[in-house]
């Protein structure tokens, strides 16, 4: 059943009237797209919500390898509002609302966790970078740095890190006359990844 704009039911009406869950949920997003998020629809649907955001939550941690209850529900819930709210008219053409209502929350709590596990994994890193033991890699090959950060002259640029220094002159390969051309090259490669979304940079 398709509800129609001309028509406002409320919660307990449209119950009475034996409509699935799938269209009750059509139902409560049209009215309140109409209505607003102050209507008896949108009390109706938060309620619905935070009955399945603990249930969603787990499977999101379960999907992402993390520890149970990691996820807290209240995020389930905010994804849950920012989809409806992007994205209404999906949401009504969809053939199982509540499906495609799982499975784009799923994704965008996926791709969020993804995201802070990668910037965490940078951080950490990043504050190992004292240690003794630090590498820089090249495609297949490993490179210890503390061996192959030689310093560059003068008239070469110079680079913001011992990092970068080791990885322009292991680019280089020994040829001096080859350090600014790479020099350029990363630089141009850390202007795209400035501009990059997170989840691309690596």
């Amino acid at each position: 059943m398709q509800p129609t704009a001309t028509l406002s039911p409320t919660p307990d009406t449209a119950t009475a009237d034996g409509l699935g869950a799938d269209d009750m949920l059509r139902l409560a997003v049209e009215r309140i797209r109409a209505e607003g998020w102050e209507s008896p629809w949108a009390a109706w649907l938060f309620e619905q919500l935070q009955a399945r955001c603990g249930a969603w939550a787990a499977k999101v941690d379960h999907r992402c390898n993390r520890r149970p209850g990691t996820l807290p529900p209240e995020d389930v819930l905010t994804a849950c509002w920012h989809t409806i709210t992007r994205f209404p008219d999906t949401i009504l053409a969809a053939q199982a609302p509540w499906a495609y209502l799982w499975t784009a929350v799923r994704n965008e709590l996926a791709v969020d966790i993804t995201a802070e596990s990668v910037l965490s994994t940078r951080q950490a890193r990043r504050s190992s970078a004292d240690r003794p033991d630090r590498l820089v890699r090249v495609g297949l090959e490993t490179h210890h740095l503390d061996t192959h950060a030689p310093a560059l002259t003068a008239a070469e640029p110079a680079p913001s890190s011992d990092g970068l220094t080791a990885l322009i002159s292991l680019l280089a390969d020994g040829e001096a006359d080859r350090v600014g051309y790479w020099a350029d090259v990363v630089e141009r490669a850390l202007d795209v990844m400035a501009d990059a979304r997170r989840t691309y940079e690596e």
